[in-house]
Parts: C-alpha cells; structure tokens; sequence
C-alpha cells in the first residue's frame, strides 16, 4: 500500500489486468504443455514475476488452431479471434490486449475452407464466420480491435506475429501450399506476406507489433546453410516446436515488448467507466459527489451526492440524489477500502427490492472471499425462521470516478413494512458496545453492554413513555430469564421472548462462531407491542466463519455464545430451549450440502469480479486484520472457509447430540 497524507491508497502498478488472444503458442504459453511442447514455456511465470501481476489477473481465451477469422480447424464454431474478442466483452476491461496472431488463417487444415483472403486496411468489420464468401484477414481484425476498444477504449493492444517453421516455411518463396490471389499483393501469397500484412496493418493503425517471424534470434530468418541449421538445432525440437531454450529466450522476447510498450501507455489504466456494462454479468452503482469530495466521516452524511444504478448490461435503471456517509465499524478508521451508508432523498427500489431510503454498500475488505456475509443472510433467509434478513446483491462501485472493485449491496436494517416490520409503534434495538452519547440507549442487569434504540438520536428525541415501554420491557424479559423460575413456560423467559427467533439466531452465529454475536455489537432486537421480543435481523459476519485470530475463533471446535454469553447460556439451562436448539441445529445440519453448493455458486460467478478486485486492493498473499490465516489465491480461500464450515458444522453436532 502507498501512504498519502494520512489516507491509504491501494498500491497501482502499470499492469492491472492483461488479456491474450491466439491461437496455439499462444495457449501453450500459458498451460505449459501440450502434445508437441516440454512442460517449460515459462511465459506465464516470467509474465507473473516481472509484470508484478497476479496470475487470476490474467486473462487467456486463446484456443489451439484458431487464427483471426479462421476457428479452430477441427470445429467451425470453435472461437477465432473475432469470438475471443466477443467472450472478453462479457468480462471486466483490461490493460493491455496482445493478439499473437498464428500461421491458421494462412495454412488451412482438415476440412475448413481454402487459406483466407488477406484483404484491404478498410474491409468492414466482421464477425468471423467464415461461411461469409466476404470474410477475410483485415476484416477479422478490424472487427477483433474494434471489439477489444469497446470494452477499454484506453487499453494498450499488442500485435504479435507467428514464429517461423521450417516444415512449412523454411524458405520465404518455395512453399507453394495455400497459394491464394489478393488485392493486397496483386500476387500468390505465402505465410511470408501475411506475415508482412500484420506489420503493415499495425503501422496503418498505429499499433505495436512485435515481428517474431524473423526477428527473435531463434529463427531462420533469411539464413541459409549451416547457419540456419546451427539456429535450428540450438532452439528447436522439432520441425514444428521449440525446444526449451527457444522458449524461453521466446517468453523473455514477448515480455520485454509488453513492459516496453506497456510503459509507453499514458493512462492505459481502464476508465471506471469501462466498467460498467462490463464487471462480469453484475450491476454498477456509481457515486458522484458535490464537487467531488471525499467522503469522510462515519457519522456526518455527505449531502448532495448523485447516485446512479446501471444493470449488467450497462443500461442506467436509477439516477437520484442521496446522502451517503462511511459505514462499518472497525473497517472505517483501520482499511483502505471502505464501506458506505446511503440514504436516498425518496425511496428507491434497488434490484426489484422493496422500496427503500437507506441501503448499505459492504466493502468486505477482511474477508477475502466476500462469501462470508452472503452465506450467513443467506442461510437467514432460506433456512431459519426469523421474520426478516437483509437482502443481499454483489455489484462493482464507482466513487467519483474511482472504481472501487466489488462491494455487496444490502438493505440496511431499519423499520419498515417489508423490512423490520412491528408496527407504527414498535422497537428496534442493538446490543452495541461501542454506542455513542448520541444514541439512546439503556442498560440491563446481567449483561454490560448497552443497548441502543434505533431510529432515533438525542437530538431527534424519544417520547419517555416508549422509552419506557421498551427498556422496561427488555428489562422484565432479563428478570424472567435470571428468575429462579426461569423456565416455566408461562411465568419464565418464554412469556416474554419468542424462543424460535432466539434459538434460529443463536444457531446461525454460532455455526459461524461470530465473535461479535456475544451480544456484543451488531446484534438486533425487535419488539412489537402487545408482542414478544424477537432477536434479529442477522447482521456482520466479514470475521466469522473462521476469519478472525483472537478468542479461538478460528478454531471450527469449541461452543462460542452458548458458553461466553450469559443470556444463551441460562437459556440453554431450559431443556425445552435445548430441546428445540438439538432439533433445529439438525436442520442446518441436514441443510449441509445446500449451504457447501451455495458457497460454491457464489464463487463461481464472483471468481472473475474477485480477481480484479485484487487487482486494485491486492490482500491476497498477506495479513489483514484479523485474518488468522491468509492464502495466495482466491481458491485457497475459499477451500479455508468450506474446510473450516465443515469441521464446525460435525463438531456442533456431536456437542448438540449430547445436549439435553
């Protein structure tokens, strides 16, 4: 991380993410073996190592035999380069682009139609199909560059030429297989002029094109006799294929040209607004200040921010004006990636949500995979009995210009018909040790922490007679629980507290074994009047679920609220409250394979989104607070958190079998 003034900033290199178009060395560069190849083309790790990018950073959608409007030649919907063009307009923008363009279009094989056609500079764009009689190498092209501006139109795009082979190209003139009339030459055409094409193409359009056709120090160039032949068998394998040496003196060819070409881009870095439409099938919010301030208080909204809601498909939805200020608790002041609170001017449906003013925007920055709080309100919502959890969607966010990488929106717990909903005089209510002067809050007898009533501030005010109902109410709830008949159902704790609502919360934190669901902050409360006091909704688990290094958390044994927080505890005294804790625990327990393929769904379509949000934050690899161990990839992560899921979910269940 850089430091400037007294704010962090993620540290920006000049390569964030790269993208390869080609064909077969191309993909052979990257995978490290095939058929014809040693398992040592060192691109990739000589990419990773000198470019200062991680490997999820890059992007490969070469596919073997495939040339720019030639398929791949044993499967004519196989992706050229036009279709790999295509399939990377689904995904997040990237840097650079490099093209190695391939001998296919040139050579032809198996089945597919005569050599193509090179062309003229100007041919219109075309897809690739070369079932079109008017398709033809600049066609694809053109249709490939335009493809990849649209998605950054500031990236940097690199042409690379074919290698030479001596099998098929040994000399410039004498191989007459392929042989084809074009305008471009007035002349039978060989693989040297197209070759000579791609360089005249990148001049015409200003692109860099590096020449390894002639100009890598492995290949025969224009050599004859035993100087060709003392090339060849220094780097080669084969007629075809390099041999060890040639490819790695091949990668440190390639590599030297993107980090010079790289490093002459002025502000090749993609545009926050290249984003939208293009963060992997997920929506962008972005966020625009008054004068484009930061946004810099916790406590104090930031007024007049216009706020814009655009689908994955890039189409704007919602433009309306809010306030917004920081959200979280120990991740405001302690990381870089912060999270948000906004309060729109007038409610607002947010992802055919219900109306609402105020949604938050959770940054996760602790959690690595940004499962954590999905998974726990998810298991709220499908699998518990509570009245209400939070909505959850991932979206990418833009600040002032400023892409900030993958955010999780969330309704924000408050009162509400479709949300918390207990009538027009009911309560809610946070257990919060860290409430302020400006909150109302109250205390209770058995537990330290206070409890804050929601919706309302000193300022704002309270009426004293609902102030009294509810502390008084939560106050004779406690009373019943500690009283020496605590357990009666009519006269005990079950008079006031509605035991399902208690239980199914107690169960979701503890299985994630949430450090802050000792009632100590983040833990909700709602009561209706004339009803009972329910616990609820579910909120903050960016530590739970074995992400936290203190108080054994991270270990997936060992009893967490029923054994550390007093009012569980006593609860868990009443055989008819463990009765029904063994019964419901079963029923998560039962739900184990759901929860695992939740996980896994999430992944697989955050996998992408994840990886360019490390390209901006880059926390894999390292310690963040409070992480008690850390991987160098998002797989590892994700395996840590389902291994851990595991081992709590067969531990509580040999603890609950025993529980009477």
């Amino acid at each position: 991380m850089d430091y400037v003034g007294d704010n962090i900033v993620p540290h920006q290199t000049v390569y964030s993410r790269i993208a390869f178009l080609g064909g077969s060395q191309c993909l052979h560069g990257f995978r490290g073996t095939s058929t014809y190849t040693y398992d040592s083309f060192p691109l990739k790790d000589k990419l990773l190592e000198r470019l200062g990018i991680k490997e999820e950073n890059l992007e490969v959608v070469a596919m073997e035999g495939a040339g720019a409007a030639r398929p791949e030649f044993s499967n004519p919907a196989a992706m050229n380069l036009c279709r790999q063009a295509k399939e990377l307009a689904g995904r997040a923008p990237c840097d650079i682009y490099v093209i190695w363009l391939q001998t296919n279009d040139y050579t032809g094989s198996g089945n597919m139609p005569y050599p193509v056609e090179i062309g003229n500079y100007e041919d219109a764009p075309s897809d690739g199909d070369i079932a079109n009689d008017r398709e033809t190498f600049f066609g694809a092209l053109n249709y490939t560059i335009a493809t990849l501006r649209s998605i950054n139109p500031k990236a940097k795009i690199l042409l690379l030429s074919p290698t030479r082979c001596i099998l098929q190209f040994y000399s410039l003139g004498e191989d007459e297989r392929g042989y084809i009339a074009s305008e471009y030459t007035g002349e039978r055409e060989n693989l040297y002029h197209y070759v000579k094409a791609m360089q005249d193409y990148a001049q015409y359009h200003s692109l860099p094109f590096l020449n390894l056709f002639t100009n890598t120090g492995i290949s025969i160039g224009n050599k004859k006799g035993e100087a060709a032949k003392n090339i060849w068998l220094m780097y080669h394998l084969d007629g075809t294929h390099l041999n060890p040496l040639g490819y790695d003196k091949l990668s440190d060819k390639i590599v030297n040209f993107i980090e010079e070409e790289g490093a002459k881009a002025d502000n090749s870095r993609p545009s926050a607004e290249n984003f939208i439409g293009h963060f992997y099938d997920l929506p962008v919010i972005v966020l625009t200040t008054q004068d484009g301030q930061d946004i810099m208080s916790r406590s104090l909204y930031q007024e007049n921010v216009q706020v814009e809601f655009y689908d994955a498909q890039g189409q704007m939805t919602m433009s309306a004006p809010a306030k917004v200020r920081g959200g979280g608790n120990t991740g405001w002041g302690k990381f870089p990636k912060k999270s948000y609170e906004i309060k729109f001017d007038s409610k607002q449906s947010l992802l055919d949500e219900h109306n609402g003013r105020e949604w938050v925007l959770v940054a996760n920055y602790s959690d690595k995979t940004s499962l954590r709080n999905d998974l726990a309100l998810w298991m709220g919502r499908e699998l518990s009995n509570l009245d209400y959890t939070s909505s959850s969607h991932f979206v990418g966010l833009i600040l002032n210009g400023k892409f900030l990488g993958l955010y999780q929106l969330m309704e924000q717990v408050k009162l509400a018909s479709h949300r918390v909903d207990v009538g027009n005089d009911g309560f809610l209510m946070e257990f919060d040790a860290r409430a302020t002067s400006e909150d109302i809050t109250f205390n209770v007898s058995y537990w330290p922490v206070p409890i804050v009533i929601k919706e309302w501030t000193v300022a704002e005010g309270l009426s004293n007679e609902d102030y009294l109902y509810c502390s008084k109410y939560v106050q004779d709830a406690e009373s019943a629980l500690f009283g020496a008949d605590f357990a009666n159902e009519d006269e005990g704790y079950a008079k006031y507290m509605d035991v399902s609502s208690f239980v199914d919360w107690m169960l979701i934190n503890e299985i994630a074994k949430n450090n802050d669901a000792i009632l100590y902050t983040s833990c909700y409360m709602n009561l209706s009047r004339g009803g009972k006091l329910k616990m609820g909704p579910l909120w903050n688990f960016d530590i739970g679920f074995g992400n936290v290094n203190y108080n054994d958390n991270d270990l997936p044994d060992g009893l967490w609220i029923g054994e550390r927080c007093r009012w569980f505890k006593r609860m868990l005294l009443d055989k008819r409250f463990a009765r029904l804790t063994r019964e419901r625990f079963m029923h998560f327990y039962e739900n184990k394979a759901s929860i695992l393929e939740h996980i896994d769904a999430q992944y697989q379509m955050l996998k992408n989104p994840l990886s360019v949000n490390e390209s901006i934050w880059q926390t894999l690899g390292m310690y963040v607070w409070p992480n008690p161990v850390w991987f160098d990839t998002c797989d590892e992560e994700v395996a840590y958190l389902k291994n851990w899921l595991i081992g709590r979910l067969e531990w509580l269940k040999a603890y609950y079998e025993e529980l009477e």
